[in-house]
């Protein structure tokens, strides 16, 4: 396991959940956002258990989240939004999203 830090947006459910369950075993912390935030607790534990710490943050906070990856001096970020939190954050469309998947 390494000393990196994965951001996963949508933690909560589906894509989201299963990433960051599975990437608990590769980054020693893990950025857990969603707005479900039942399905987040949830999802925290199972990223717990497989050996990685957690940071649960509400959904609204991809905002800073996005403006801080400028500051980061070179650090590496991975950012997973739905397509629409995509769209907003990169001022495209869904559809822009979507049809570059």
């Amino acid at each position: 396991m390494s000393d990196r830090v994965a951001i996963i947006t949508g933690a909560s459910q589906g894509i989201g959940q299963a990433t960051a369950i599975r990437l608990a075993k590769d980054f020693s912390a893990l950025v857990l956002v969603a707005r479900n935030k039942a399905n987040l607790a949830e999802t925290a534990k199972a990223v717990e258990a497989a050996g990685a710490k957690t940071l649960v943050i509400d959904a609204d906070a991809l905002n800073l989240l996005a403006t801080r990856m400028e500051d980061s001096r070179g650090d590496a970020w991975i950012l997973t939004p739905h397509p629409g939190e995509a769209a907003r954050l990169l001022g495209v469309t869904s559809e822009d999203i979507q049809r570059d998947r």
